[in-house]
């Protein structure tokens, strides 16, 4: 079975789909941890790269927004790795 190749929205590497954090902007204007669904980005589970997407012009450019919420940053961290 051929895996599903995506790139990391913080450092442009190539992961398996599987390995990656997937984040949506939803219907409702917010950034959600999620499957599928909703304009999205894949991120791998590196700190230095959810650091390099956790700048203002960064995600005004994605995801027209330009923070994210509290929970979800906290939420975020917890799923990284050094």
């Amino acid at each position: 079975m051929k895996s599903i190749i995506r790139t990391c929205a913080g450092c442009k590497g190539k992961f398996d789909q599987s390995d990656l954090i997937r984040l949506i902007k939803s219907t409702q204007g917010g950034i959600a941890i999620q499957a599928r669904g909703g304009r999205g980005l894949y991120l791998c589970k590196k700190q230095t790269c959810f650091k390099r997407l956790n700048q203002p012009k960064r995600l005004h450019y994605l995801f027209k927004t330009s923070a994210f919420p509290e929970n979800l940053e906290r939420d975020l961290m917890s799923l990284c790795i050094n």
